[in-house]
C-alpha cells in the first residue's frame, strides 16, 4: 500500500495543502513518518485502523526526523486527520486498509454476526457499572430534569456500542460527557423499541465502511437519520427500521 500509494498522494489535496504548510520534502517525510505509525499503531497499539491514539502523540512527535513543532496541528490543517474521540482520524489511511483492522472479518460471515453477539454481550455486562460512574451532571436532560432510569440505561448501552460500531476502544466513564449523554438518550427516546435499535446498529456495524459513514460518536448521533439513509440509500430506513425487519 505504501509504494503504490505514494505514486497519488502528490495529487491530492491534502498533500497539495501540507506543501504549502511546511514544504515538498517535509511533506513527503511527514507523511510516510504518518503512515508508518497509522499501520503500527493498528497493529500492535489499539487494532482500529486509521485511528491515531492521542496517547501516542509524544512518541509520534520524539520519532520525528525532521523539526517540526506541532506535526499533528499541520496535519489536522492539511486534512490528513480530523479530530475524533480518544485521538484522530484519517480516513485515507483507513481506504483500502481495512483488513488491517483487528476486529475485520469478511462480510456476512458466521464470525462476523458472532463478533456482533459478544459485542452485545460485554456492553450488557459492563453498562451497570458504568452508569453507577457517570458523573452527576449526566444524569439529566437539557431542561436540567432527571433522564428516567430505563431511557439513561439504554443511552449508556447506546453509546458503549457505537463504540464497538466505530471500533473505537471501550469508552472510560470520565469520557461520557453531557451532550453525549443527552443525544444518546434523545435517539432512544426517538427509537424507544430495543430490537429496532440493535437492527439500526447491526446495519452500521456491517456497513461502517461505506463512504461518508460518520466515524466520530457525537456526530453519528447528531446525524442518525443520514447514516440510517445512507446503510440503505435504496431501500430506506423506514421500511425496515420502523417493522424491526431483520436487515438482509
Amino acid at each position: 500500500m505504501l509504494l503504490t500509494f505514494t505514486r497519488d498522494i502528490a495529487l491530492t489535496n491534502q498533500f497539495w495543502r501540507l506543501k504549502k504548510l511546511i514544504g515538498e520534502e517535509h511533506a513527503w517525510v511527514l507523511w510516510i513518518h504518518l503512515w508508518i505509525n497509522l499501520a503500527l499503531q493498528a497493529e500492535f497499539v489499539h487494532g482500529a485502523v486509521g485511528h491515531f491514539a492521542g496517547s501516542e502523540e509524544k512518541a509520534f512527535r520524539e520519532g520525528l526526523p525532521i523539526p517540526i513543532d506541532d506535526p499533528i496541528t499541520v496535519l489536522l490543517k492539511a486534512g490528513f486527520l480530523e479530530v475524533e474521540s480518544g485521538g484522530w482520524s484519517c480516513k485515507m489511511f483507513l481506504n483500502g486498509n481495512e483488513k488491517m483492522d483487528w476486529d475485520y472479518i469478511e462480510a456476512d460471515t458466521d464470525e462476523r454476526v458472532e463478533l456482533w453477539r459478544q459485542g452485545l454481550q460485554r456492553v450488557c455486562s459492563e453498562t451497570p457499572e458504568a452508569i453507577r460512574s457517570l458523573p452527576v451532571e449526566c444524569l439529566t436532560d437539557k431542561d436540567g430534569n432527571p433522564i428516567p432510569t430505563d431511557r439513561l440505561t439504554r443511552a449508556v448501552m447506546l453509546i458503549k456500542t457505537l463504540a464497538g460500531v466505530l471500533r473505537f476502544v471501550r469508552r472510560k466513564p470520565e469520557q461520557f460527557s453531557v451532550g453525549l449523554v443527552q443525544a444518546a438518550a434523545a435517539v432512544v427516546e426517538r427509537f424507544p423499541d430495543d430490537l429496532q435499535r440493535e437492527v439500526i446498529l447491526k446495519r452500521f456495524f456491517f456497513k461502517r465502511s461505506i463512504k461518508g459513514f460518520p466515524r466520530q460518536t457525537e456526530r453519528l448521533l447528531h446525524d442518525w437519520d443520514q447514516a440510517m439513509m445512507l446503510v440503505y440509500p435504496d431501500e430506506g430506513w423506514q421500511r425496515w427500521a420502523h417493522k424491526g425487519a431483520k436487515p438482509g
